[in-house]
């Protein structure tokens, strides 16, 4: 009598631990699944900001100065496809190392200096290599080029944040 007593407290006890270590782990999957969607959001924001912004930039602003730097160097139409992936995996760099860091600490300071900071070292590897191997790559635009990605990482950073909080909220 005493052994089976032992038995169901043993089969309650562990009925009881097993049940909220399943409300935990059900619980973990729903914050992350939230977590996720958040991330989504932040990433399709900042993937419009981007497109946009840059297109007018590239397309409009810039247009004319990227022409007469370049010269030779640019083609006469555009490869939208190499385009694209530049920006589905920038873009995810955008929301890796600046977004999840400011939606963690609740910044939007975080996300336009950590921005700054990837887009510095991401358009600063590119134009900095191209100083370094192609013959005649203009000083002049790489500057200009460098601080346009400082800023424009900087500004899809902060929309990305504000889109995620805004759309989860």
């Amino acid at each position: 009598m005493l052994f089976e007593s032992k038995s169901v407290l043993r089969t309650q006890s562990c009925w009881t631990s097993c049940s909220r270590s399943y409300a935990g782990t059900f619980e973990a999957i729903r914050q992350s699944r939230s977590r996720d969607l958040i991330y989504l959001k932040a990433y399709f924001a900042a993937l419009a900001t981007f497109l946009v912004v840059d297109g007018l930039w590239l397309g409009v602003v810039a247009r004319k100065f990227y022409a007469s730097q370049m010269g030779s160097l640019l083609r006469d139409n555009v490869n939208f496809l190499a385009a694209g992936g530049f920006y589905v995996f920038y873009v995810g760099g955008i929301v890796f190392f600046a977004v999840a860091p400011a939606l963690a600490d609740g910044s939007w300071k975080t996300a336009a200096l950590r921005g700054a900071v990837l887009g510095l070292l991401a358009y600063g590897t590119y134009d900095i290599t191209n100083l370094a191997t192609i013959k005649d790559w203009p000083l002049t635009m790489s500057l200009v080029d460098m601080a346009w990605g400082t800023f424009l990482t900087a500004m899809v950073a902060v929309v990305g944040l504000l889109a995620a909080r805004a759309l989860s909220a």
